[in-house]
């Protein structure tokens, strides 16, 4: 197993970053009481953030408060990815009950890549499409974010296929769970590219504090 990206590779900003109008995704990892994190990542073609937490959670507070940050951020309901293991498989249908029109994408980091000859899964794929991103001048805002991003490892498979190591493994070599990652990558379902007509590209500003 070798690191998916290292240091280096990983671009961060210290202090919060202002998203400039255009298509944003969102990555929601959910958890529900325990040590790990309920986490909410949004990001848009130049960065991303995390931008809420929460340590014990069920299916109704993660809808409510995954419907309220899409209004804040102005995230359409098909760009929030939700991974739907364990707490995450009745979220989508939460949301349903909160806003008829809210269909996010739920989703099975197990389920086949878009590319089936050159990743394992789509989790695979997500997580290599950060490479794109960062070498773009794409990053991320904050030490925890970086230091979960970074922990992540892979290795090709005997086929040929690029593996990355699984939750359970990457938590045991951690001592601890990277559920900032995991929302990360999440919002790479789609891609590396988030461009769409009439996305304001530029540089990204600083809010103020």
């Amino acid at each position: 197993w070798i690191p998916l990206l290292t240091d280096n590779q990983v671009n961060r900003v210290s202090s919060a970053i202002e998203f400039v109008s255009g298509r944003k995704v969102m990555g929601v990892d959910p958890a529900g009481e325990g040590d790990d994190l309920t986490v909410w990542v949004v990001r848009d073609n130049f960065h991303a953030r995390v931008v809420a937490t929460e340590s014990e959670s069920s299916e109704k507070t993660i809808a409510q408060r995954t419907h309220d940050l899409m209004k804040e951020f102005d995230v359409e309901p098909a760009d929030v990815i939700i991974d739907n293991f364990g707490i995450g498989a009745n979220v989508a249908k939460e949301m349903l009950l909160i806003d008829h029109e809210a269909s996010v994408t739920s989703i099975n980091w197990g389920e086949d890549a878009s590319d089936e000859d050159v990743y394992l899964n789509k989790r695979a794929e997500c997580c290599f499409a950060t490479k794109e991103w960062f070498s773009r001048g794409g990053a991320v805002v904050g030490d925890e974010l970086q230091r979960d991003i970074t922990s992540y490892m892979y290795r090709n498979t005997l086929s040929g296929k690029r593996q990355v190591l699984d939750k359970p493994r990457l938590r045991q070599r951690l001592g601890r769970s990277p559920d900032r990652g995991d929302a990360f990558f999440l919002s790479f379902y789609y891609g590396a590219d988030l461009l769409r007509s009439g996305y304001q590209s530029g540089v990204v500003r600083s809010v103020k504090k």
